[in-house]
């Protein structure tokens, strides 16, 4: 088996239900658009057709469509046999409303606008990672 990084996704609240009706929290297709939960006290925002490239054991670049326009605020999980960990955002680039703040990733998009964003981690990591945007009151 090759090389493959992805990016798997945390849906406070569950995702879509098999049949695609509703977001009941019993499982679905995981694309990230239930958006009906929170994660501490913000809302979530949804996110589709997430892909994401290494270029480097730091360095990744991500591609995602958010559901919602708005102020959002990015978080990217390492996911591990055993655990998960927090991957620190450093920087980022691609876009002139995006910014690393305190390890997260924030930025200002539309809804159904195509995003491409250039970031380095503050570690080496080259395994699988998960990502999650609430809204952010940091823009």
């Amino acid at each position: 088996m090759t090389h493959h990084p992805h990016i798997h996704m945390i849906v406070p609240g569950g995702g879509l239900s098999p049949d695609g009706a509703s977001t009941d929290g019993s499982g679905g297709e995981g694309r990230g658009d239930s958006g009906k939960g929170a994660r501490g006290q913000q809302p979530t925002v949804p996110l589709n057709l997430i892909r994401n490239v290494g270029e480097s054991p730091r360095a990744r670049k991500v591609f995602f469509t958010p559901g919602d326009a708005g102020p959002m605020e990015l978080t990217f999980l390492a996911t591990g046999i055993y655990d998960v960990s927090g991957l620190r955002v450093v920087s980022a680039s691609g876009r002139k409303d995006c910014a690393a703040l305190c390890g997260k990733l924030i930025l200002n998009a539309e809804a159904g606008e195509r995003v491409s964003i250039e970031m380095t981690f503050e570690q080496d990591y080259d395994g699988p990672i998960e990502m999650f945007a609430v809204r952010s009151t940091e823009l």
